[in-house]
């Protein structure tokens, strides 16, 4: 079960997971079967599904709050899942000491939306992986992302650019790359190769300076 599939990532990954049998959610595309996390009772998985994984490429928050309300509603459901990937981010770590307040909430939310999937999961004997990845950049297919392809609209319309000299360093990693690296999670899943709940921040292959970021 793929949630999150009309974005970047999720369209990387139903390409990729071409020879996996692959049921994918969206809110936004009619094409899809449509789930809305803060809608829990519009979830039906079939009865007989068993050994199923969910892999989610939407807000973390939303998905912690929805598996919430099957534990507590439809336990059942989870009775067959055995597996569960959520994409959070690295700002969960990268933001928990900044001066800024909104960015140390944004840290909080993260982190306690990681700690609620993982507690649920191992109440019910459910093995998760967490990936917090950097910025995510690229288009695939009609989706595109929110990060950088608003930076090289930027850079297109506007004579000149306004940044911070100290700007730090970004390590932007494509959708793909991040599809690649659920769907070798959900082969570990599925050999059971740890038993123990994962938390992994992944990055790009390139470490650049914002301004270099700009001009490529």
């Amino acid at each position: 079960h793929l949630f999150g599939a009309s974005t970047p990532t999720g369209e990387a990954f139903r390409r990729q997971a071409s020879s996996t049998q692959v049921k994918a959610y969206s809110r936004h595309n009619p094409e899809l079967t449509h789930l809305d996390f803060r809608n829990p009772e519009s979830f039906r998985p079939e009865p007989q599904e068993e050994d199923s994984i969910w892999v989610s490429f939407g807000p973390i928050w939303l998905l912690a709050s929805f598996l919430e309300a099957l534990e507590q509603e439809r336990p059942e459901i989870l009775n067959s899942l055995k597996g569960v990937i959520a994409c959070s981010s690295s700002s969960a770590s990268t933001k928990r000491y900044a001066f800024n307040t909104h960015d140390k909430q944004l840290s909080q939310k993260l982190q306690s939306s990681e700690q609620r999937i993982q507690n649920i999961c191992q109440r019910h004997s459910i093995l998760s992986t967490i990936i917090r990845p950097t910025m995510i950049y690229g288009q695939v297919g009609p989706y595109q992302d929110s990060n950088i392809s608003r930076l090289s609209k930027a850079v297109a319309t506007y004579p000149f650019i306004l940044f911070p000299k100290e700007s730090g360093k970004r390590q932007p990693i494509h959708a793909s790359q991040l599809a690649a690296i659920a769907l070798k999670m959900t082969s570990d899943i599925q050999t059971k190769a740890s038993n123990t709940p994962k938390l992994l921040e992944v990055g790009g292959d390139e470490t650049l300076s914002y301004f270099a970021m700009l001009k490529r």
